[in-house]
């Protein structure tokens, strides 16, 4: 945080620089003006100093804002910086001559061209030459270090190498581009050759003896990234990206953003932006309760609140390790929420009703959960206390306290379930439609497949087997799955949560399945090693688990689009006796009788 403050304060005091030399040299050219063309009346020409001065001053700095001219990378200026450079120019220059007339009378046209043709001269000649510098002074002193190919040849390419060249935190040695538009071929950039296009990496990089592929791409687009990471993987070749696409429209780039492609990279997709004006309105001010704050959503979620402003944010977990860890994250946050650490057991209603009764919260984002399918498999009455009957003492309290909204995290296991784990979340789901029936509160589920990275997922178990040398083992190369990053995940219930309507079960857009037997082959590749260097085993599957999961039942329906990537699923009713009859019964049966009753209840509801 205090690195950030200390770069954020030097980009303030070196755009400040800048205004400040740019209106001495307009007061410069000026006086300079004023003297040349008036020299026996130039103390009879003072008004006209003063006013096309003050004239120029404020228009220059009024135009410089709007065409960003103080943010721009003139290091690495192009013919766009210098058009928008002139167009200020050329504007201010206007309104020195409406000044003339309208105050004067009368405009000086020998005085007005002379400091059109300075202006142009000394304002863009400095940054012109300020690139000139920087071009000569990166011809003089390449880095030395591994050979390295830059892939994009457009503004993130170009602000790269320039950096590359200016810092020593990477030992690298740029030879070339890859030009990803066919737009730039037969170029020089800042010196270095356009060697080729995106399906020249193998060949360029076995002739020029590349060591390090950076991919630094102008979209943000997931998609054309990941089509990128494809044709760049080349064995033994270390790939880097640069992952921050507003830095590099600001020229705020730093070399520390360098990293390596990791599997979000591969996996993720474009950004979701979330209606700020809609959230302040809604959960400012607000307290919201989040169960499960420790884990990898419930602590996703937390953050993303902050920015909303809500009153207070009651972090409400099992575990006192995780919520030792998000609170200390976030108690010092800068947007002055109150935050309250809280240990409870979901199971536990008397002491989650202290809670409610304590802090009386107006949003419930109820995360926690049993998630692990094969643990769960082991421990299904575990997995019903506390999916079933957790989920049920938390809506209830939502419901006797008067919360406003309560938004369930769900998952894609929960459809046509063949595990203890799924069928128990399936039944959460009805347990609060059914409750939202007679409540105010309004209560929705959220609905969604795996998140990439969370705990006990496969993909940070596929790391650690790889780190060890392998083998990785999978439980059926047939078996696909759905993913999202932890942040888009967070994001997207939160948007859900702020859909008018009741008693719904929102069905996030997962995108495409993703094949798990490819997945566990492309992180081999990113690891830097080639295909069969690292063995790959089925195990077979486990008991509960699925080749394939699905985004509704055969009893539901999508009803259409309410936002971008959710939708919402509708089902029939069911019957609240059978419901009642299972939930009086379930716990008196064993473990056996109690995993096959619940299966066979949530696939027929």
């Amino acid at each position: 945080m205090t690195h950030k403050r200390n770069h954020t304060l030097r980009g303030i005091v070196s755009s400040v620089g800048f205004r400040l030399l740019d209106i001495l040299l307009i007061w410069g050219i000026m006086i300079f003006s004023v003297r040349f063309i008036y020299p026996e009346t130039y103390m009879h020409a003072r008004e006209l100093l003063f006013l096309s001065g003050v004239a120029y001053t404020i228009a220059y700095l009024l135009f410089a804002q709007i065409f960003k001219i103080f943010r721009r990378s003139w290091e690495i200026a192009s013919i766009n910086d210098l058009v928008y450079l002139l167009l200020t120019i050329g504007l201010s220059v206007v309104v020195v001559l409406a000044a003339q007339m309208f105050y004067m009378r009368f405009f000086s046209k020998r005085f007005t061209f002379l400091v059109l043709v300075l202006s142009v001269l000394v304002l863009g000649g400095l940054k012109l030459g300020y690139r000139i510098f920087d071009t000569l002074k990166i011809s003089s002193g390449r880095n030395q270090g591994d050979r390295a190919l830059i892939v994009g040849a457009g503004r993130a390419g170009t602000l790269l190498l320039d950096r590359i060249h200016k810092s020593d935190a990477l030992r690298l040695k740029p030879v070339g581009f890859i030009d990803l538009t066919g737009e730039h071929t037969d170029r020089m950039i800042l010196g270095l050759p356009i060697l080729g296009l995106l399906d020249d990496v193998g060949r360029i990089t076995q002739k020029h003896k590349i060591k390090r592929i950076i991919i630094a791409d102008d979209t943000d687009s997931y998609k054309q990234r990941q089509e990128i990471f494809k044709k760049c993987h080349v064995p033994g070749v270390e790939i880097n990206v640069l992952p921050v696409f507003d830095d590099i429209i600001t020229g705020d780039l730093k070399i520390s953003t360098v990293r390596k492609v990791n599997v979000e990279d591969l996996l993720g997709r474009d950004r979701v932006d979330l209606d700020m004006q809609q959230g302040e309105s809604s959960l400012g001010g607000k307290t919201i309760l989040i169960t499960g704050a420790g884990g990898s959503i419930g602590s996703e979620i937390s953050r993303q609140l902050l920015k909303y402003r809500p009153a207070r944010l009651i972090l409400m977990g099992h575990g006192e390790n995780s919520i030792y860890q998000i609170h200390r994250e976030q108690r010092k946050n800068t947007y002055g929420v109150e935050m309250i650490p809280v240990i409870r057991d979901i199971k536990d209603l008397a002491n989650c009703e202290e809670i409610f009764a304590k802090y009386r919260p107006e949003i419930v984002y109820h995360a926690a959960a049993h998630k692990h399918v094969p643990l769960m498999e082991a421990n299904p009455k575990e997995a019903i206390r506390n999916n079933v009957f957790g989920t049920k003492n938390i809506a209830e309290l939502a419901d006797k306290y008067g919360v406003e909204r309560f938004v369930m995290l769900s998952t894609d296991k929960a459809v046509n379930p063949t595990s203890v784990m799924g069928a128990t979340k399936r039944i959460a789901e009805e347990i609060i439609r059914e409750i939202n029936k007679t409540s105010k509160t309004r209560f929705v589920a959220v609905r969604f497949g795996n998140v990439i990275g969370s705990r006990g997922s496969v993909i940070p178990l596929f790391q650690e087997q790889i780190e060890k040398g392998g083998p990785i083992t999978l439980t059926d190369k047939r078996m696909t799955r759905y993913f999202m990053a932890i942040p888009e995940a967070a994001s997207l219930v939160i948007q859900a949560g702020e859909i008018q309507g009741e008693g719904e079960i929102f069905v996030l857009d997962m995108g495409d399945k993703v094949c798990i037997y490819d997945l566990a082959k492309d992180m081999v590749r990113l690891a830097g090693f080639k295909e069969g260097d690292i063995p790959i085993l089925e195990v077979g599957i486990r008991e509960g688990e699925k080749i394939t999961e699905e985004y509704i039942t055969d009893k539901e329906h999508i009803t259409g689009k309410v936002m971008d990537k959710i939708f919402v699923g509708r089902a029939a009713a069911i019957n609240p006796a059978e419901l009642q009859a299972y939930l009086q019964t379930i716990l008196t049966q064993t473990d056996e009788e109690a995993t096959q009753r619940t299966v066979h209840f949530a696939n027929n509801i």
